[in-house]
């Protein structure tokens, strides 16, 4: 027999996701989250609510994935979703990393000419 979720733990899930949506809301208008980084984690408080809103639907995946208990899923799911999120910021950092180094060269080769016709005058 599945226990199902209680109103308190679904409303509390609900504040928690409003909650979270509003924090990261606040930093997108803030500038310290860009809005293209923002929408996994808008993603993240959109499924909170609809687990929430429609617990069976977490007892049915799990049923059919074959997870002993939804607990197992659900940490078993934010363990992989923080994977996801980890390999995406590291690509991220990467990719910057190279931006900073070419612009660092760039400008090093400006100072350069500018010291040389300095130097020439």
């Amino acid at each position: 027999m599945i226990k199902m979720m209680s109103d308190t733990l679904r409303m509390e899930l609900i504040v928690l996701a409003i909650v979270f949506l509003v924090i990261v809301v606040y930093n997108v208008n803030k500038k310290n989250l860009k809005l293209k980084y923002s929408l996994m984690w808008i993603l993240a408080a959109v499924i909170m609510v609809i687990i929430a809103l429609v617990p069976e639907l977490i007892y049915k995946i799990v049923k059919y994935v074959g997870f002993e208990t939804s607990s197992n899923f659900i940490f078993f799911f934010c363990f992989i979703w923080l994977i996801g999120m980890n390999l995406s910021l590291s690509v991220i950092v990467s990719r910057q990393s190279e931006k900073i180094k070419k612009i660092i060269q760039e400008v090093s080769l400006y100072k350069s000419e500018n010291e040389k016709s300095k130097s020439e005058k």
